[in-house]
């Protein structure tokens, strides 16, 4: 394991160095470096093959997490010995990951429709994790929810009323979101696509792709903040922040629910609780501060942590105070 985990770390610093080199010494001359750069990538996700197919063997992951390695072994292999992917070949592993992927999510959401869930990124994280790690699961599950959500209020969801609950969107500085797209995305692609010389097709192409992506993106983001409200009822609230964070508490264990001024501190808040505290606020709404009688455990990018002090934006701040505490 130690030894596949070293092979892993040396290949990819190979690779990045032969990269890396042409750029830094322009002047020397190596023939067999794009040779050494191939076979380097090909070692180490061979490496990663092993290092996933003994996991799999010892019950700490599914088998279906060796195929994506697989596929990269079959391409990094194909490259090394002919110094080019065949069209054949880069076709074929495009057409399994594609395949893969979409067998993914159409399964997650018809999981989640048939339990009616409103959060499909815990079904297809799940899903997700059958084939990568779990941070990469987490990661793939999030980027795919914002897609959909943002093909789904392209086609009929903005005519759709906000759900009920309490919303935080409206006092809040998200609905910025839909202007990006326009006057913020569109124009500096448009801006790179005149600066990259001509005949640079492929570049041209690689940056068109990031910037519709992060059009989508946008969109998806403003989606999943307008659709997933505040929830409070049969003793529960659900506190959301779209699809970055969602945490649900038993009222019972809220002790207080305070509606701060528009004067309030939030780095401040965040520097004085920053062990104690979990923040799901917005630019521009009111705030809720929402003291627990016990400490929660709650899962974020940084582990565990005990949290007994919450804040939380709101629209109807002092409806959403009372609401906690009348449950």
């Amino acid at each position: 394991m130690k030894l596949l985990v070293a092979l892993r770390v040396l290949a990819l610093a190979v690779a990045a160095l032969s990269i890396v080199l042409p750029w830094l010494a322009p002047a020397v001359a190596l023939p067999r470096l794009p040779l050494l750069r191939r076979v380097a990538i090909a070692v180490g996700l061979g490496a990663q093959l092993g290092l996933t197919s003994l996991d799999a063997a010892r019950g700490r992951s599914p088998w279906t997490r060796l195929l994506f390695p697989a596929i990269g072994v079959f391409a990094a292999i194909e490259w090394s010995v002919t110094s080019t992917i065949p069209f054949w070949a880069l076709g074929l592993v495009g057409a399994c990951e594609i395949t893969i992927v979409a067998s993914v999510v159409l399964r997650a959401l018809r999981v989640a429709r048939a339990l009616g869930n409103d959060c499909p990124e815990t079904i297809l994280e799940r899903e997700y994790a059958r084939l990568v790690d779990a941070r990469a699961a987490r990661f793939l599950a999030l980027e795919t929810s914002l897609v959909l959500a943002a093909a789904k209020l392209a086609f009929g969801g903005f005519r759709r009323s906000v759900p009920a609950g309490f919303s935080y969107t409206r006092q809040s500085d998200i609905p910025l979101l839909l202007a990006l797209p326009v006057f913020v995305i569109l124009p500096e692609m448009i801006v790179v696509d005149l600066l990259i010389p001509p005949g640079h097709w492929g570049w041209r192409l690689a940056s068109d792709a990031l910037h519709v992506y992060a059009m989508l993106w946008a969109l998806g983001a403003y989606a999943m903040f307008r659709n997933r409200p505040h929830l409070v009822g049969n003793g529960r609230a659900r506190f959301s922040l779209g699809a970055i964070r969602t945490l649900c508490v038993d009222t019972a264990q809220i002790v207080s629910a305070t509606v701060r001024p528009g004067t309030f501190d939030r780095r401040a808040w965040r520097r004085a609780h920053a062990a104690d505290g979990w923040s799901l606020m917005v630019s521009g709404a009111p705030v809720v501060e929402i003291e627990l009688a016990a400490p929660l455990a709650v899962a974020g990018l940084h582990g565990v942590r005990n949290v007994r002090r919450l804040t939380v934006s709101a629209d109807r701040p002092h409806d959403f105070a009372r609401a906690l505490l009348a449950t």
